[in-house]
Order: structure tokens, then C-alpha cells, then sequence
């Protein structure tokens, strides 16, 4: 049973979460003419763009609410094969693409799906709260709420219609029923019906990892301890084998996107910049692994590149981030962990993400509140020493950030 501070919390977080929103989204309207429609830029390489287009065409164009053939020409019209695809749903992973179609078709404007990411964003701030309060008490969790709520690049990249706004909402509500049945041993016939629409949706928005994502949920409720004993029961051995059909049914459509994002690594390695110097294409790379896990936390940054998209006023601005980035680091080499079966599992689980989407920084936007939940516990558990080594620390990391991009990138 929820406290009232909780519930009235809840509410004030959710308000919080949309209002900063739409604030936002205000001044993204009066600017429209200056900068560009896309969070990034404005053609078909670019997801938010092509989803809204896409969108568009779909709404001038379809028959009815549901108009298949119409959703394959809007998308095809842009190199877009998902609505070839439609056979193959967890190969196209058509959801989202179905939700600004019906979204557009029936309001005929692409702002009525950026305001559904703001209340998707608004509830995942609630979600993210009730996650994290289970094991990390009510603090941290305030505090890891109010960063999703209130920082520049949440807040402004949930103005734009990227579907993995929609992904962190799933992936955090099945996070948090797991805590709960993990403690509780109880679950709510509605939770099962929701847990199952979240788990579908995952799969037909993201596939490939979310598939890792219901092994770390299994992981969180069925492992008691980190030890063989701990690991290795009836119930895991059960599941591991129900987890090992469903990844032979659905091998093709999951081994696709782990081609995909491989190959996105392969020609960034390639490419002589800033994410080559991080990036882990094998096991001699993994001395890489505090560089990525911070250099993903501080993603996207860019500074003194200027240009008329949002995307590069996050970049500019998202230095803010490194301390956050360093008391998360500092927190995984210094400190006890409240659950470990829980911290190793979330901490798993963001870096396969991030070593396997290195410069994609949306795919672990979806995943950045976990690296939130450290840096928040460290902070209400650091002595003075530890704090002053945190703040020397996060200077001098900000120091060699505008040294890299003034005196070197340039």
C-alpha cells in the first residue's frame, strides 16, 4: 500500500515531468521557423522526421483508421521496408510506426504525438520513482525522478517523436514489477495483463534486446544471491528453458538487429572521431568499459558545433552531465550495493546496450535513469572526502572535455 506522501509525491513528479514539457515544447513552436522540424536534422535518414512524414502522408492518404497498404506507401516513399514487413512484426517492429499513423490520422498533426511522448515521459517518471524506491528508498528515488524530470536532454529530446521514449516506459514498468515480485511474491491479475501488453510492445518496438531485457527481469525475481547456489534452481532452470524456445522461434528477427547495430559499430570504428576512442568491437577492448559507461551517460555532446537542430543545443550543454557521470562511476568501484543480484543485473544489461549501440545515443536514452540511480545513492552516502573527491573529479573531467573539443577536435 502506497503512502500518502508517495501518491501525493507520484502526482507531483507526473505534473513536474509535463509541465517543464510543455514549456519546452512552447518554445520549440515559436522557434519552428528557425531550427530544424527533426530533433536532429529534417529527411528520411533521420527516425523522428521520417516517423512524422510517414505519419503525415498516412493521414491525408488512408481509407480508414487502419489502412495497411497506405501505411507501406507512406514509409516505402522514404526507403522505409517496415510496412513490407508487416508478415514479420518483430523483424519490422512496426508499433510506434502504427501509433503516429493512427495518432496523425485522427488529429491530421504531427505536435499531438510529441505531446503523447510528453505524458509517456511524465509516467515514466513515476515509474522510474516507484523502480527505484523499492531497493534504493525514498531519496534516491526522488532524486533519480527529478533528474529524468528535469534535465535539459530528457526534457528536450521527449519533445520529438522518437518511439524509445515509449521503450524506457516499458522497460522500466517491467523492471519494477520484478522488483515487486522479487520482494513481494504477489502479483495483481492487472499487473500480469499490462506486464504482458509491456512485454509485446517491446517486442514490437525494439526487438533483439529486449529479449535480454526478460532474462535480467527473471534474473531479478528468481535469483536469490550471487553464488551457484543462488543462480541455479528449478524455477531458473524452467524459465531458461522457456527463454531458449522463444529466442529459436523468433532467432532470425533477433540475430537482425544484432547484425544491424554490429554493423553500425564496424563503420564507426572506422570513421576516425570521438566514438572510435571508446568504441568495443572485441575482448581486448574491454579496458574501454568506465570510458564507454561515462562517455554514454554524457551522450550527445558536441561542444562548439553549432547548427539550427535541438540536437546540437543538447551537445553543447550536456557537460552538465558529467558529474552525474563520474558519482555513477564512483559509486560501481567504492561503494556497498543494497541488491546485488539487482545492481549487477541493471548494470549488465546497460553495458551489452551500450557497448553494442555505441553512438547511437538513443538506443541507452531508454536506459539512462539507471546510471541516475547510482550517482543518486552515492550522493546520500558519501562522507566530506568523498564528496570533495567527487567534485575535484568532475572538474577536472570537465576540464579535459573543453580541452579535447577546443584545443583538439578543432
Amino acid at each position: 500500500m502506497l503512502s500518502t506522501s508517495s501518491i501525493n509525491y507520484e502526482k507531483k513528479i507526473f505534473l513536474t515531468t509535463i509541465l517543464v514539457r510543455l514549456f519546452f515544447l512552447i518554445l520549440v513552436v515559436l522557434l519552428s521557423a528557425y531550427m530544424e522540424k527533426g530533433f536532429i536534422a529534417s529527411h528520411r535518414d533521420v527516425d523522428d522526421w521520417r516517423y512524422e512524414e510517414g505519419g503525415f502522408y498516412y493521414s491525408q492518404n488512408a481509407t480508414s483508421l487502419i489502412d495497411s497498404n497506405t501505411f507501406t506507401e507512406a514509409y516505402g516513399r522514404m526507403n522505409d521496408n517496415t510496412g513490407y514487413n508487416l508478415y514479420r512484426p518483430f523483424y519490422s517492429t512496426p508499433l510506434w510506426y502504427w501509433v503516429v499513423c493512427i495518432i496523425m490520422y485522427m488529429t491530421k498533426t504531427y505536435w499531438t504525438v510529441r505531446i503523447l511522448n510528453i505524458i509517456i515521459a511524465g509516467m515514466s517518471s513515476v515509474v522510474i520513482y516507484n523502480f527505484t524506491k523499492k531497493t534504493y528508498g525514498e531519496k534516491v528515488a526522488r532524486l533519480t525522478s527529478k533528474l529524468f524530470a528535469l534535465l535539459p536532454y530528457p526534457v528536450l529530446f521527449s519533445l520529438f517523436s522518437y518511439k524509445d521514449h515509449l521503450v524506457l516506459l516499458f522497460t522500466f514498468y517491467l523492471l519494477d514489477v520484478s522488483i515487486s515480485l522479487k520482494y513481494t511474491r504477489k502479483i495483481k491479475l492487472k499487473t500480469v495483463l499490462i506486464s504482458i501488453f509491456a512485454i509485446l510492445g517491446m517486442m514490437l518496438t525494439r526487438s533483439g534486446l529486449s529479449v535480454i531485457l526478460l532474462g535480467l527481469c527473471f534474473s531479478i525475481v528468481f535469483i536469490k544471491d550471487i553464488s551457484l547456489k543462488g543462480i541455479f534452481n528449478i524455477k531458473m532452470l524452467f524459465f531458461l528453458i522457456i527463454g531458449l524456445v522463444l529466442i529459436s522461434i523468433f532467432y532470425q528477427d533477433i540475430i537482425y538487429k544484432f547484425n544491424a547495430y554490429s554493423s553500425i559499430n564496424l563503420d564507426t570504428k572506422e570513421a576516425n572521431n570521438t566514438i572510435s576512442l571508446v568504441l568495443i568491437t572485441n575482448i581486448k577492448d574491454l579496458y574501454k568499459l568506465p570510458l564507454i559507461y561515462m562517455f554514454s551517460i554524457i551522450t550527445p555532446i558536441g561542444i562548439g558545433n553549432f547548427d539550427n537542430s535541438w540536437f546540437s543545443v543538447v551537445s553543447n550543454i550536456n557537460f552538465i552531465m558529467i558529474p552525474i557521470a563520474v558519482g555513477s562511476l564512483l559509486y560501481i568501484f567504492t561503494k556497498k550495493k543494497r541488491d546485488k543480484i539487482v545492481f549487477y543485473s541493471l548494470l549488465g544489461y546497460y553495458l551489452i546496450t551500450i557497448i553494442m549501440s555505441t553512438g547511437i545515443f538513443r538506443h541507452y536514452y531508454s536506459l539512462l535513469p539507471i546510471t541516475f540511480i547510482p550517482f543518486a545513492d552515492y550522493i546520500y552516502r558519501t562522507n566530506r572526502v568523498e564528496k570533495l573527491m567527487w567534485v575535484i573529479s568532475s572538474i577536472l573531467g570537465t576540464i579535459l572535455i573543453f580541452y579535447y573539443y577546443f584545443l583538439i577536435s578543432n
